[in-house]
């Protein structure tokens, strides 16, 4: 959630009312980012936080969660992967946590063509996303069943394709869908 003396807009999500809009300014984003990295760096140790995966925002391809475009979404990671990055190199920072594989190759271009540090791709799947894509599976090209896994191992390939084989790719967000006999 933006905190609201920083956020462009006021829409928000759910009850709790996280903001969804971009910072009103990169700059007192970056300020506050690097701040509380250096925070937790103060509080638990650089041996401990040098151990945790520093990912910002939750799929900001949906637009419900993220009221900007992806080129804003983009230079927000840059600008939040640098805020890490100044307070220590070794912080592993990484995103775009999208949805479904979402923007991950023009992620991965982006931050290669701008120089935004990159340890990790994130993106999130859940096996219903087919349904979503192909409304009770209509014109889906994927077998029963598949969807999840041919999904996770075409991102792989993109990942790899795009990053260079065996960059670390992540699935922050995940559910399995339960199929018992009812």
């Amino acid at each position: 959630s933006m905190p609201r003396l920083l956020a462009s807009g006021d829409q928000t999500i759910f009850n709790f009312k996280m903001n969804v809009t971009p910072p009103k300014s990169l700059e007192k984003w970056g300020a506050l980012v690097t701040a509380f990295t250096a925070h937790l760096v103060e509080r638990y140790g650089l041996a401990e936080i040098r151990q945790w995966y520093f990912e910002y925002w939750n799929e900001p391809d949906l637009g419900g969660f993220w009221t900007g475009t992806k080129e804003d979404y983009f230079r927000f990671y840059a600008t939040t992967a640098r805020a890490v990055k100044a307070v220590h190199p070794d912080l592993p920072v990484g995103g775009p946590a999208t949805s479904r594989g979402q923007w991950v190759a023009e992620f991965i271009r982006f931050c290669r063509r701008e120089n935004a540090p990159l340890d990790f791709v994130s993106t999130h799947q859940y096996p219903q996303d087919e349904y979503c894509l192909h409304e009770g599976r209509k014109g889906s090209p994927h077998e029963p069943d598949m969807f999840f896994i041919e999904s996770i191992r075409s991102v792989r390939e993109v990942v790899d394709r795009e990053a260079g084989a065996g960059f670390p790719l992540f699935y922050t967000e995940w559910n399995t869908q339960n199929c018992a006999p009812g």
